[in-house]
């Protein structure tokens, strides 16, 4: 396989571990940056704020650029971003790392790695069938 594939699905395994894994982690992170349980669960709404606002933005400033360029840039800021947090000194560095690096990037790398899946299928196996079954996350052939 080519490499690039092993460099997608590693980021599509680290951005979706990054989404949910922070749940479990809301009594250490709480302790750790000494704020309540619930204002360390504002992270996780900072997360899908990010996502509601950076979704559309990006797709209007990508508009231009070709699907390859927007992958690689979109993975940079989730490496920075994710760097950032992971050495965050405070509560508030952390939820903006959180907004940038997982939400803005997440929303429209999936939007340009689908459309660039289906665009690679072959004409005569793409059905209408198929884009359910990639709106749910898997491949699945009808």
């Amino acid at each position: 396989m080519p490499f690039a594939v092993y460099v997608l699905g590693m980021a599509i395994f680290s951005m979706g571990t990054t989404e949910m894994m922070l749940s479990g982690l809301l009594p250490l992170l709480s302790a750790d940056l000494s704020v309540s349980i619930p204002t360390a669960a504002l992270l996780v709404s900072g997360f899908a704020l990010g996502m509601a606002i950076g979704g559309p933005l990006l797709t209007v400033f990508f508009a231009r650029l070709e699907p390859k360029r927007i992958l690689i840039i979109l993975l940079a800021l989730f490496v920075v971003g994710q760097s950032i947090g992971a050495v965050a000194p405070t509560y508030a560095v952390l939820m903006v790392s959180r907004v940038i690096a997982a939400r803005w990037p997440w929303a429209r790398f999936f939007l340009v790695l689908r459309h660039r899946l289906w665009s690679a299928w072959p004409e005569d196996t793409a059905g209408p069938g198929r884009w359910p079954s990639w709106s749910a996350g898997s491949p699945c052939p009808v």
